[in-house]
């Protein structure tokens, strides 16, 4: 892993590095696997990205990150529906009582009253730092409104899709540059 981070590294390429929980969709592996990781990566990495749930790795990891001088993402994922909108506002809060510098919120978003609850979260905390992504029938569309709306980022896959709805990167990047060409 360190010796990919280091190619990534020389190749320009900024990283951002998360080893995901199974619950949120990651391979199981246990927490001291997955503080290992971390740990073994924070020297080569521009960012960390974890879960937003309260554990002893996030709480350990985040001021790493900030002694290593690392932007903190701290996310959640809904994987079956998209919470209620309060719902989601508590997660953003937590995650930047936790200390992020961005909160990362994704849910399933199976109806456009899905997409609409990520695009009033988004449009209310789009100067805090926020990215909200739609997995599923709704992904797609989330891949480009979500930003329009102040989402920071987005995702887009080279291979095969890590979430469902998910797009390639180069069908993304076709797509944004056609919508927003400057």
């Amino acid at each position: 892993m360190v010796a990919a981070l280091r190619r990534l590294r020389a190749a320009g390429r900024p990283i951002v590095f998360t080893v995901r929980a199974a619950a949120d969709g990651g391979r199981p592996l246990d927490e001291g696997r997955r503080a290992a990781l971390y740990r073994a990566a924070l020297p080569h990495v521009d960012a960390i990205d974890a879960e937003i749930v309260s554990t002893a790795l996030t709480v350990d990891l985040v001021p790493a990150a900030r002694t290593a001088r690392k932007l903190v993402i701290l996310s959640a994922h809904a994987l079956e529906a998209t919470p209620p909108q309060d719902g989601l506002v508590s997660l953003l809060d937590h995650g930047f009582a936790l200390g992020a510098d961005v909160v990362k919120l994704a849910a399933h978003a199976a109806s456009i009253d899905d997409l609409r609850t990520l695009l009033a979260v988004t449009l209310a905390a789009r100067r805090r730092g926020i990215v909200t992504l739609a997995m599923g029938p709704f992904g797609p569309l989330s891949r480009v409104a979500l930003p329009a709306a102040g989402s920071l980022l987005t995702y887009g896959h080279v291979g095969r899709p890590t979430a469902p709805g998910q797009m390639t990167v180069a069908e993304l990047a076709d797509l944004l540059d056609r919508l927003f060409p400057d």
